[in-house]
């Protein structure tokens, strides 16, 4: 669970175990945040087939600003919850949650950074897209 978040929880590419955990413990929801071509076929096939629904949000660090809008107004539903939201290596979440903890809740950096590193952010790889991303969240912070 999301410290902080009503009925949401965050995490890595559910197992079909998983999914059948979430769908055990009362989950409605799941939001996958991906790459604009992703696949997204099977993840929504596996998912609605537990009767959870899937709700699909492409992340990229040139639509970071209308994502994140979508983002915050997808925790907000409650009608939505519980969320499950997933990625699939840690890039996409950890960017969302990091804006959504400094921009929604006015967290300073600091904890915003430890918040959001234990949801996928995580610049030890510090990959050439983890770099577009942050580049991206800056130039969302800037404009507040």
């Amino acid at each position: 669970m999301v410290p902080g978040q009503d009925n949401v929880a965050s995490g890595k590419k559910p197992s079909l175990e998983g999914l059948d955990a979430l769908k055990t413990n009362g989950f409605k929801t799941v939001l996958y945040l991906h790459a604009v071509d992703a696949d997204l076929s099977a993840a929504k096939e596996t998912v609605e087939k537990r009767g959870l629904k899937f709700v699909a949000l492409p992340v990229t660090p040139t639509n970071l600003g209308a994502a994140s809008k979508t983002f915050a107004e997808q925790l907000k539903d409650a009608t939505s919850k519980p969320l499950f939201v997933y990625d699939v290596d840690g890039i996409r979440a950890g960017t969302l949650w990091y804006l959504q903890f400094r921009k929604v809740e006015m967290l300073s950096d600091e904890v915003a950074r430890i918040r959001a590193g234990t949801l996928g952010l995580n610049d030890a790889s510090a990959s050439r897209e983890y770099e577009s991303f942050w580049q991206a969240t800056q130039e969302q912070l800037a404009k507040r």
